[in-house]
């Protein structure tokens, strides 16, 4: 009897340390696997601010591509510049980056480097506008391009407010509120992606108002309101024009069966322009308006005392 006790004891002592072989191997299991996961998040973020870069650099050397080639670019641009507060705001485990640490501080002031890199290389193109010899009132790729880099900060420095609604922005061409779709979503798992687009948004504004970009869209309204104004006065009669129209037989070119436009034109709007750019001066005061609006730095509430 002793030794069957000395053999159940020396059994059970070797299911124990099998069993606690495998919990450690299952532990050390899922430590590497919760690094390698990290490493990768970690990777990831890395290399779509490395992307985002070099997207920027490409602003200036677009050349003479027009709107609708440079549309999807743009498009791109908008949508990794607004992801990446979501991206910045993550800590390498994927939740949200402690606030008042070094590495909060230096994940908001890269997110506001690259927007600023955005500012710089669209003013680099917009000041083109402004030249005494540039003519605003003749449509070339280039002008196309400034209307979407005007559109693309107006897009960027977007505020959720309860006084814009989606039909307004319809009506104006562009869906505005679907430029923080994707912050909006990432903002649920991860607070600070909100406070870092704040951040990144009050740093582009803060920039372009010291790079004189008040002035330059003032520069551009004068000479678009000079282009209507001469367009207007060099119309010919209304009922000779009406007449002339009945009698020509006319073809409406039909949109594209699909196309993505949005967030910068809105699905209405390509419905009505086959051609997006077809009255591109309006659309760049539309968009100069627009950019002037939101070219201020919100005041945040100062803390209440406890």
């Amino acid at each position: 009897p002793a030794k069957a006790d000395m053999d159940a004891d020396v059994a059970d002592a070797s299911r124990a340390t099998g069993a606690n072989a495998a919990d450690g191997s299952e532990h050390l299991a899922a430590v590497a696997s919760t690094a390698a996961s990290n490493a990768a998040r970690l990777l990831g973020v890395q290399m779509a601010a490395r992307f985002h870069e070099l997207m920027v650099e490409k602003v200036p050397r677009l050349g003479d591509l027009d709107g609708t080639t440079v549309l999807p670019f743009m498009q791109l641009l908008q949508t990794l510049s607004i992801e990446s507060a979501a991206l910045l705001a993550q800590a390498p485990d994927g939740h949200a980056q402690p606030k008042d640490t070094a590495a909060a501080a230096a994940a908001s002031a890269s997110d506001a480097q690259h927007w600023v890199a955005i500012g710089d290389a669209a003013l680099s193109v917009l000041v083109g506008a402004c030249g005494g010899g540039a003519d605003i009132g003749t449509r070339t790729p280039k002008l196309e391009q400034q209307v979407m880099l005007l559109l693309l900060l107006s897009l960027l420095l977007y505020r959720e407010s309860g006084s814009h609604s989606p039909s307004a922005h319809a009506e104006n061409g562009r869906d505005d509120q679907s430029a923080l779709t994707l912050l909006s979503m990432s903002a649920e798992e991860v607070p600070g992606a909100r406070e870092q687009l704040r951040a990144s948004q009050e740093a582009l504004v803060t920039h372009l108002n010291q790079r004189r970009m008040p002035y330059l869209l003032l520069a551009l309204s004068a000479k678009l309101y000079e282009h209507f104004r001469t367009g207007a006065s060099s119309q010919p009669d209304a009922e000779e024009t009406a007449a002339s129209a009945r009698s020509l037989l006319t073809v409406k070119a039909s949109a594209p069966a699909v196309r993505t436009l949005g967030p910068f034109f809105s699905d209405a709007y390509g419905k009505a322009h086959p051609d997006i750019f077809d009255e591109a001066q309006k659309l760049m005061l539309d968009a100069v308006l627009r950019l002037a609006q939101r070219l201020h730095v919100p005041v945040r509430p100062a803390p209440q005392p406890l």
